[in-house]
């Protein structure tokens, strides 16, 4: 609204007050007068000269008076200052009326009247003065005091508005209060203030100081009705907060004391709302605030109390909210480790075995691989049959099997269809080996560090030097050999076994120095046995000369930088195309790469169906567009359309992340360089 209609509408209202009847005589005749005597001027003539000059429509004949009064009176009485204030507002003088308004409010008595005066000046301050930070900080110290009229609670909203953009929690905890205390009709209250109690209460649990909020905001809890959900929601919210002020240099024993009504509320609000939401409102603030991702320091205070009440809350759940629980990523941060322990979660998925085998459910959970019970790596067994996750995939290789070589072979054979082919050998090593170790065995041999190195004796061949998994972690591939060098036979001079194995990793293409990483220390611990064994009058020892050649021709053959690697050669026809693939990415050979991923992708294409090892690796390598490499787009349309008319899920998820993912150039799909548009077209039109 316009300043000018503002005047004119105002002026309008003022003269349709009552008061006694004014003429144009009787105001010239006391303007004269008091313009010859305005020190003699009694307080009744004054208002009576402010009422003519409003009623006659000229304020402007009246304003020098006026001043000059206030000017030499010490201690003007609120009538003639709110009169003054409005003779200042009808002439258009807005920051001499904010200020006499402001004088007159300190004086007046509070009710209706005060109040109309507040409303007007808050409008003159914000409509036309443009002063917010002045508006503000009256209604902050002084409004509430002056709510008594509609036109004042009608600032409500903005005070409010002004607070949140602020984050001024005290203000509007103290206004919210103040408002709810009015008994609005219901649906008046719920439109008019229920969304700021809403983000208020949020806000304070991601306050670093609710302290200066907590009172008010206790009472506006206490205020809310026939909101069930509301009033047991917001009071945790109040619970826990006390609990947080309270804790201050308080000791364990003490906290957790205090902790007890948190607790309380808690349950409270579960047993009336068991949801996930529910579950997920307690979680977030007992970790610094809803909404928030999960502080973990936050969390750790009261940690055992905490996770007690989630495993107990989470029991109440149906299915699909504790698949919601146990998926919930706040801020895109995974919640489970943080919400239970390993081995509570090992017990939640005894309970409730039918959601738990399902991967998409468990993939975030710390399941209790490393431990000395055995009957806890066999009850979560049982529900995570399948399951295609790490953990669970070491939990079922120790449970198939006391004797760690067929443990070994079975998370190969069951479960190196998902894993990553590049950390499967350290995941042999530094996960699985560990917990087997740490479960009791009858047969104490079975822990020495010698039964790992038999393992690779034993299935290397199979797990590494077949697989994708020798060129994508060099290291594998030294310790199986050095496995078969030490242990590939019972007579230590007979190494036929190490030959052979050497002779399997003839189609690893390495780079020059993964071959010097892997096989340089091998190669001279060799010629130094070889040396020894030359020295030996052992007949056994002379009885092996004849293999030192060939031990010795096996290993630089594979320590030759210039032998040219034959990938038809690889053992397994996946083998094969992986190291035909890694040739033509190091020659930026575009056509030989596509032509090796074009045949190497229907071999992997269903690798979660066919349980392919290294099937998920082999994929990406595949689907990848590494440096130098143009023109995959019409390859990769192929895959995608092939992908969909398959079906989409976890498999389809791996394609479309590593199509984008696997160019260093794009990143994701909205970040895709515009020479490249072209080719996102092709892909897209599948």
């Amino acid at each position: 609204m316009s300043h000018k209609l503002h005047r004119i509408l105002l002026a309008a209202i003022l003269l349709t007050t009552t008061g006694a009847a004014a003429t144009p005589t009787e105001l010239d005749t006391l303007t004269e007068k008091l313009q010859r005597a305005t020190s003699s001027a009694t307080e009744a003539d004054i208002v009576r000269l402010l009422q003519l000059g409003r009623d006659t429509g000229r304020p402007f004949q009246v304003a020098p008076i006026v001043k000059n009064y206030l000017a030499q009176s010490a201690r003007p009485t609120a009538p003639v200052l709110l009169a003054a204030a409005e003779n200042a507002w009808l002439t258009a003088d807005y920051r001499t009326a904010v200020t006499r308004y402001k004088a007159y409010l300190k004086l007046a008595d509070q009710g209706p009247e005060s109040s109309a005066a507040a409303a007007q000046m808050y409008a003159i301050q914000i409509d036309f003065l443009g002063d917010k930070e002045d508006a503000y900080r009256f209604m902050r110290e002084a409004g509430d005091n002056h709510r008594q009229s509609i036109a004042a609670r009608r600032f409500d909203a903005w005070f409010l508005s002004e607070a949140r953009q602020r984050r001024d929690l005290p203000a509007v905890a103290k206004r919210l209060a103040v408002a709810l205390a009015d008994k609005l009709p219901l649906e008046q209250e719920r439109l008019l203030f229920w969304e700021d109690v809403d983000w208020l209460m949020d806000a304070l649990t991601r306050a670093e100081d609710a302290a200066p909020a907590l009172s008010q905001a206790r009472s506006v809890v206490s205020q809310l009705r026939d909101n069930k959900l509301r009033s047991l929601k917001y009071g945790f919210f109040i619970a826990y907060l006390d609990y947080k002020v309270g804790r201050a240099g308080k000791a364990e024993d003490a906290a957790a004391k205090l902790f007890e009504p948190v607790s309380s509320a808690a349950r409270a609000f579960v047993e009336a709302f068991p949801t996930a939401a529910t579950l997920q409102s307690i979680c977030g603030v007992f970790a610094g605030g809803e909404g928030n991702p999960l502080d973990n320091a936050e969390w750790a205070r009261q940690e055992k109390q905490k996770r007690e009440l989630f495993v107990a809350a989470f029991e109440k759940l149906n299915d699909a909210d504790r698949a919601a629980m146990m998926t919930w990523r706040p801020a895109n941060r995974a919640a489970p480790r943080q919400l239970a322990s390993a081995a509570q979660w090992a017990a939640l998925g005894a309970q409730f075995p039918a959601v738990f085998q399902k991967a998409e459910n468990v993939r975030d959970i710390p399941f209790l691989v490393q431990t000395t019970d055995l009957a806890v790596i066999k009850q979560q067994a049982q529900f995570l049959k399948g399951v295609p996750t790490r953990s669970a995939a070491l939990i079922n290789a120790l449970a198939a099997s006391d004797d760690f070589t067929q443990s070994a072979q079975a998370l190969w054979r069951n479960d190196a269809w998902h894993l990553p082919a590049g950390e499967f050998f350290s995941i042999l090593e530094r996960e699985l080996w560990p917990a087997y170790r740490s479960l009791p065995h009858a047969d104490k041999a079975k822990t020495a560090d010698e039964n790992f190195q038999k393992m690779l004796v034993a299935i290397g061949g199979e797990m590494i030097a077949k697989s994708p998994v020798a060129l994508l972690d060099p290291r594998s591939a030294q310790s199986y050999l050095y496995a078969v060098w030490r242990y590939g036979s019972s007579d230590e001079y007979d190494k036929t076994k190490f030959i052979e194995a050497a002779k399997q990793l003839e189609w690893v293409p390495w780079t020059d120095r993964e071959r010097r990483e892997a096989l340089e220390g091998l190669h001279r611990d060799t010629r130094i046995w070889a040396a020894n064994i030359r020295k030996s009058k052992d007949a056994k020892a002379q009885a092996v000369l004849s293999q030192l050649v060939a031990i010795d021709e096996a290993l630089l053959l594979l320590l030759d930088t210039k032998r040219v690697i034959v990938p038809a050669k690889a053992p397994t026809p996946l083998a094969g195309k992986v190291a035909e693939l890694t040739l033509a990415s190091r020659r930026r050979d575009s056509a030989g790469y596509i032509k090796a991923a074009r045949e190497g992708y229907p071999l992997v294409r269903d690798y979660d169906v066919k349980k392919t090892p290294g099937g998920a690796s082999a994929l990406e390598l595949f689907l990848r567009t590494t440096e130098g490499i143009t023109g995959t787009a019409e390859f990769h349309a192929e895959v995608v359309a092939d992908q969909l008319a398959l079906g989409t899920g976890p498999r389809f998820d791996l394609v479309a992340s590593t199509i984008v993912g696997g160019r260093s150039r794009w990143g994701e799909w909205r970040r895709v360089p515009r020479e490249d548009q072209a080719e996102v077209a092709k892909i897209n039109a599948a």
